[in-house]
C-alpha cells in the first residue's frame, strides 16, 4: 500500500498536496506485527487479496448480471458470473492506482472540454443538446448498473451477448465505459496508464465460455483512435490542468 501511494504520488499524479489515509491496527497488534514476521505476512496477504482490483472489479461487474449488493462492501461474488482477474510484477495495489487514475481522468476530460469534441467524436453522437448515443449502441446499455441496480438486471442468459456486443462490435475498453462519454475517457485512461506504468494484466472471464484480455484490446486495430488520442493528450504540453495542480 505504501509503495502505491508513494508511486502514485511520486511518479503519476500533479504536484499539489494530497490527503493521507492510513490503515491503522490497535496497539497490542503492532507490537505483534513488529516481532512476527509471519504473523504480519500473514496479515499483509490477507488485505491485499480482499482489497484487490480484481475482487472489487469482480464485484462491480456482476451487478449488471444480478450479483450482490450487500451495502457496504464489495466482497461477496457470484461464480457463475463474470469474473476479474489482473496481476503485475509491481509491488502497488492496482485496486488504488486504477480507481485513482480513473478519477483523474474525470478531471482531465473537464478542464479540457475533451467530450465537447474531440473524444465525442470517436465514440458518440449528438441527437440533441442533452442527449447522447454511442456510435455502437447495445440493446443492454440501458441495464447496466455499477453501484445499485434495484430492478432490469439482465439475464444470466445474456451474459455473453453483452460481452459480445462490446468486444465484437464497439471500440469502447468496458461496459462501464459504454455508458456515458465521461466514463468513457476515465476508463480509457486508467487501462491505459495500468499498461504503461505496471505492465498489468487484466482478464475478464465471462462464465459463459468467453475470456476477453483487456490489455490485449488496449492495443487493438479496434481501439487504436482511443489509445493515440490518450498517449497524444498526455504527451501536449497544452494540456490544461485544475488551478494548483501542474504536471509532474
Amino acid at each position: 500500500m505504501i509503495e502505491s501511494a508513494a508511486h502514485l504520488v511520486d511518479n503519476i499524479l500533479p504536484l499539489t498536496p494530497y490527503r493521507q489515509f492510513v490503515l491503522s491496527f490497535p496497539i497490542p497488534m503492532r507490537y505483534w506485527f513488529q516481532t512476527n514476521r509471519k504473523l504480519f505476512s500473514k496479515v499483509h496477504g490477507i488485505l491485499n487479496s480482499e482489497v484487490s482490483l480484481a475482487r472489487w472489479a469482480t464485484w462491480k461487474r456482476q451487478l449488471s448480471f444480478g450479483g450482490f449488493q450487500e451495502a457496504g462492501g464489495y466482497n461477496p461474488t457470484r461464480d457463475d458470473l463474470p469474473q476479474v482477474y489482473s496481476e503485475t510484477s509491481h509491488s502497488v495495489n492496482t485496486l488504488l492506482y486504477f480507481v485513482v487514475a480513473h478519477e483523474i481522468g474525470h478531471i482531465l476530460d473537464g478542464t479540457n472540454s475533451l467530450n465537447g469534441g474531440p473524444w465525442l467524436n470517436l465514440s458518440w453522437q449528438r441527437l440533441s443538446e442533452r442527449e447522447l448515443t454511442p456510435l455502437f449502441d447495445s440493446q443492454f446499455r440501458s441495464n447496466l448498473f455499477f453501484s445499485s441496480c434495484e430492478s432490469g438486471f439482465i439475464s444470466r442468459d445474456n451474459v455473453r451477448a453483452a460481452y459480445d456486443g462490446l468486444f465484437g462490435k464497439s471500440n469502447f475498453i468496458s461496459l462501464y465505459g459504454s455508458r456515458h462519454p465521461a466514463d468513457d475517457f476515465a476508463e480509457s485512461l486508467a487501462y491505459f496508464v495500468m499498461h504503461e506504468y505496471l505492465q498489468a494484466s487484466y482478464l475478464i472471464d465471462t462464465k459463459a465460455g468467453q475470456t476477453f484480455d483487456v490489455m490485449q484490446r488496449l492495443l487493438s486495430p479496434a481501439f487504436s483512435s482511443k489509445y493515440n488520442f490518450i498517449r497524444d493528450f498526455l504527451a501536449s504540453p497544452d494540456v490544461i490542468y485544475p488551478r494548483g495542480m501542474v504536471p509532474n
